[in-house]
Order: structure tokens, then sequence, then C-alpha cells
């Protein structure tokens, strides 16, 4: 990764955590029933390729924003860390407020516990769907290019 006093790896590192702890997700509060189909595989693609093209860009592998004229560079970084920490925010709050363990994928018959409406609840319908998708923006302003868009779309 070119740049390294930029903070560019703060910042990919920053992006990387924020992967992390959605990977830890399931662990932590999800309940699976049924089985993992075909169209959950397909649409969750982006959680392993997503960390994974951070990686390879901070090998060189892949372009990120490091390699911007310096304004742009630095005005990607910057919303980068803003909507990664708000992501990691939103993920915790989320995480935190939970009484009962969520199902990790809905299937028939698998009716909510209870209806939360506190917390991040209180402003945002789904907060882990939120916080997931802010993640994957925080990766596409460190990442700005076609790679990026592909997993973030």
């Amino acid at each position: 990764m070119q740049g390294w006093g930029d903070g560019s790896r703060f910042v990919a590192e920053l992006v990387l955590l924020n992967y992390a702890f959605i990977a830890a997700l399931p662990a932590l509060n999800f309940r699976r029933i049924g089985r993992i189909g075909l169209m959950w595989l397909i649409t969750g693609l982006h959680f392993p390729g997503v960390p994974l093209s951070v990686v390879f860009a901070m090998q060189g592998w892949l372009a990120g924003a490091w390699g911007l004229d310096p304004f742009w560079r630095d005005a990607c970084l910057i919303a980068a860390v803003a909507v990664s920490a708000a992501s990691l925010v939103l993920l915790a709050a989320a995480l935190g407020v939970q009484r009962h363990r969520l199902s990790q994928w809905h299937r028939e018959g698998d009716a909510p516990v209870e209806l939360m409406t506190h917390g991040p609840y209180a402003w945002v319908r789904h907060p882990f769907y939120t916080g997931y998708m802010l993640a994957a923006v925080a990766a596409a302003f460190l990442m700005p290019g076609w790679v990026m868009l592909g997993w973030v779309l």
C-alpha cells in the first residue's frame, strides 16, 4: 500500500475491524433456524469479498484511495473513517439492546419474539442491515473504483 504516512493503513484496518465485528455477530447474537439457501449465499458474498479486496489493496494488488490526488485521497479517507465508525456504533448499539437472539436468516414461521422500538430501532427499522450497508460504503470510500463498486452493489 502506498502512502502509509497518510493514514491509509489505519483506515484500512478500521474497515477490516468493522467487517471482523460483522463476522462475529452470528456467534454473538444470531440463532440458526433451517439451512442456508443459495440466495442467502449469493447475497452474502460481499461479506468475505470486501475484506479480501481491502487486504489485496493493502498488498498493492488493487487500487485504493491512497493513489488519488491528495485532496480526494484525504476526503475519501475521512469519509471512510466517519462511515465506518457510524457502522460500528450502530451495530454495537443494536447488539446492546437485544434481549433475544435473532434469526440469522428468516424462514416461514419465524416470528419475532418482540418488536424492538428503543435504542437504534427507534430511528432505524433494521439497524443491523443499515450497519452492514454503512460498512460497505466505508470500504467504497477506502477503495473507490470498479472492484468495490461491484461488491457494494
